[in-house]
């Protein structure tokens, strides 16, 4: 599947034909810029957002009914875009540990306090920050992108990976994967790959392949010891192993926005589709 894109809800996903060259892929800010008397600027930032623009050529009548349909939301979206351009499916707030996010996107604790540190393990590439997980519980989970999920084919083997350090060894920690079928409903969870989490980073993986019947996954960490944990650099990717971390954004909910088209020679269709992410 390198290479490809594909479109639709989860548990439904088409593969999309190769579009035209020079797509475009943005990462717009929301927020607002402001500037003091003076002259000093701030600014807000409530969050980024992928807007893509792709444009097609002789699409075949099966190929374009696809995207006339999610456009016209004969079948409701949001929708699930898997990109080649980046191999991390989970969104940039899960990957980068942020709890902060909104109730869809991010990290979410099951329990216990956290905070940003400015300590992150150089061997996870470009960095600065990760999350401290404090006051937990016994058995208490943190999970990536819990309520959405990350998108999966039938039988495909993935790897999730966290870079983990413990304020004290932890010898019960694990990485954990639950399956969801495409309306949402809780399949079935994998057997948890043991994490033996020390005083120093480390990265932590779990290799899996999914059910014929999961549409998504939910990547977690869990430890039966209270210690307190800093987490950072998730990812879940497809493949038997780890590949160098990317920030996310792999598999973005989408809205089709606008589809103009047009008929160079019956039936075949030529079309620009514009996606916002949700």
């Amino acid at each position: 599947m390198a290479g490809e894109w594909y479109i639709g809800p989860a548990g439904d996903l088409k593969q999309l034909v190769c579009p035209e060259i020079n797509l475009a892929v943005s990462d717009v800010r929301y927020g607002g810029v402001h500037q003091a008397l003076s002259g000093a600027r701030t600014m807000d930032v409530t969050g980024t957002k992928q807007d893509i623009s792709m444009n097609f050529t002789f699409l075949d009548e099966a190929d374009y009914r696809w995207l006339q349909a999610l456009q016209t939301r004969h079948i409701p979206g949001p929708h699930r875009l898997i990109s080649p351009l980046r191999k991390n499916r989970l969104t940039v707030q899960a990957a980068s540990v942020n709890p902060t996010a909104s109730i869809r996107p991010g990290a979410k604790l099951s329990a216990g306090t956290w905070q940003w540190v400015n300590d992150w393990p150089t061997a996870a590439g470009y960095g600065m920050r990760s999350t401290e997980w404090a006051a937990r519980t016994a058995s208490s989970t943190l999970k990536f992108d819990s309520v959405q999920g990350v998108p999966l084919f039938p039988l495909e083997q993935f790897t999730g990976s966290v870079y983990i350090k413990g304020s004290s060894a932890i010898a019960s920690g694990s990485l954990t994967i639950d399956y969801y079928d495409r309306y949402g409903v809780f399949l079935s969870s994998a057997t948890p790959e043991a994490a033996s989490v020390t005083t120093s980073w480390a990265r932590y993986t779990i290799t899996r392949t999914a059910p014929t019947n999961a549409a998504t996954a939910v990547l977690g960490v869990t430890a039966t010891a209270t210690t307190t944990m800093r987490v950072a650099a998730a990812q879940l990717e497809p493949g038997a192993s780890a590949t160098a971390w990317d920030q996310g954004g792999g598999a973005t909910l989408v809205l089709v926005d606008q589809l103009p088209s047009t008929s160079p020679r019956f039936p075949l269709m030529n079309c620009s589709v514009t996606l916002l992410e949700a």
